[in-house]
């Protein structure tokens, strides 16, 4: 996960662009939420989207981050479609590479997204069916 904060300064200087990048045990959603998302200019994600009823548990559309050592309700690793409903989002970009980010579950999860995002771009990648044998 990459959240910018400010944009390239005025003059194009790259070295003006604060980012906060999330990886491997990082990119959680108990740090999704932490993430000053409000001040974000893009976020982009990149990750395994689920359908509901795909995986055992899964109820509606969500996405896939890293699960924590002791799951809880407030963290369970999947940032459902009305998880990401209530994320305060102001940026101008939200970029989606995830398994399923086309066809079936654009109105569930990418549709979460609309309230916050001026524009919204999708990437639908092929999931790799044995990676998601243990998610949830």
């Amino acid at each position: 996960m990459l959240v910018t904060e400010a944009p390239v300064g005025a003059d194009g200087d790259p070295a003006s662009l604060r980012a906060t990048q999330m990886t491997g045990a990082q990119a959680t959603e108990t740090n999704m939420r932490k993430a000053r998302l409000d001040n974000a200019q893009i976020i982009a994600l990149a990750t395994c989207g689920l359908m509901a009823g795909e995986v055992e548990g899964a109820a509606e559309p969500g996405l896939v981050f890293t699960p924590p050592a002791t799951p809880s309700e407030a963290d369970d690793g999947l940032l459902t479609a009305s998880e990401v409903a209530t994320l305060k989002l102001n940026a101008d970009w939200v970029i989606l590479s995830a398994c399923n980010t086309a066809g079936r579950w654009v109105p569930g999860c990418t549709g979460a997204f609309r309230s916050g995002p001026r524009v919204l771009l999708c990437r639908r990648t092929q999931p790799a069916r044995h990676a998601l044998a243990g998610a949830r």
